[in-house]
């Protein structure tokens, strides 16, 4: 993702991503935009430009809010499903 943002504001595009990466029992945001991303059901508030983890415990969804300005929100549901995973090696 890195990579692609660098090439991004090369081609002077303008570019914003987060990225939310399910790994066991940890959950990875990676706030790409140029603004602060609430995760409304977690209350955490990565800030623009940064990375976060947090421990999932029970969480099914993450309910982010991302603003394009005071009168525009935009309201996304993640699935943080197990379906897919591999289990657990003992």
């Amino acid at each position: 993702m890195n990579n692609f943002m660098a090439y991004s504001k090369m081609k002077k595009t303008r570019t914003e991503i987060i990225a939310v990466l399910l790994n066991g029992d940890t959950v990875y945001v990676h706030n790409k935009m140029q603004d602060d991303v609430r995760i409304l059901n977690l209350n955490a508030h990565p800030a623009a430009g940064s990375s976060a983890t947090y421990q999932r415990e029970d969480i099914t969804e993450a309910v982010l809010e991302v603003r394009d300005d005071v009168f525009h929100e935009n309201i996304y549901k993640l699935n943080l499903s197990n379906q897919g995973q591999r289990p657990k090696q003992s």
